[in-house]
């Protein structure tokens, strides 16, 4: 009698952890050696400033394919850094007056989230997958500028905690290192979790 009346309850919990969800994130990115001192490679280039970090933002659906594992398809934008400065016109590649550069990244990833429950209602979670990302170049100078477009994928790896609230919500928080091209972004996030019946 006692197995019969814990069936309904597991059951219940199967289909809890086996549901979709949506995945709504919003954090910090910071570039990892951006530097608009980098912009002195003529030589005439001072009074730099660098901007190395921004908002970034997540949407995500994910399913959950055992009781701690799910699978993630997410939209995210890192935001957008720039370095700038002001060119003497010495060097031979930045017109004399104002310098400034910009990179954009934003795309799309896909990866496994693991879960490893520390108690009730508390996990660890890791996160790895393929981040197929767009990365936007902006140059500019007194003398006119224009944009690069540039695009591949590559790994990105996170790690967070995972705090359960109820059967339907949940609260994660976690870091995660993008690969996209030549540029490393680290994202600090916060996400709520809202469970699909």
């Amino acid at each position: 009698m006692a197995c019969l009346a814990c069936a309904p309850a597991a059951a219940e919990d199967g289909r809890e952890q086996l549901s979709a969800y949506i995945d709504l994130s919003v954090g910090h990115s910071t570039v990892e050696h951006w530097n608009a001192a980098d912009l002195n490679f003529d030589g005439s280039v001072s009074n730099t400033k660098t901007q190395d970090t921004d908002a970034a933002l997540r949407i995500a659906i994910g399913y959950g394919v055992s009781e701690n594992f799910m699978i993630e398809f997410g939209h995210l934008d890192l935001g957008q850094v720039t370095a700038q400065g002001t060119s003497d016109g010495s060097g031979g590649f930045w017109a004399a007056g104002p310098v400034r550069v910009s990179a954009d990244v934003a795309g799309y990833d896909l990866g496994i989230v693991a879960r490893m429950p520390t108690s009730e209602n508390l996990s660890i979670v890791t996160r790895a997958g393929l981040f197929m990302w767009k990365l936007t170049r902006s140059v500019q100078d007194s003398a006119g500028g224009g944009n690069l477009d540039d695009g591949g994928s590559d790994a990105f790896l996170g790690i967070g905690l995972q705090l359960t609230l109820s059967d339907w919500v949940s609260f994660r928080v976690d870091y995660t290192r993008y690969g996209a091209g030549d540029l490393d972004v680290n994202a600090a996030s916060a996400s709520a979790i809202l469970r699909m019946p």
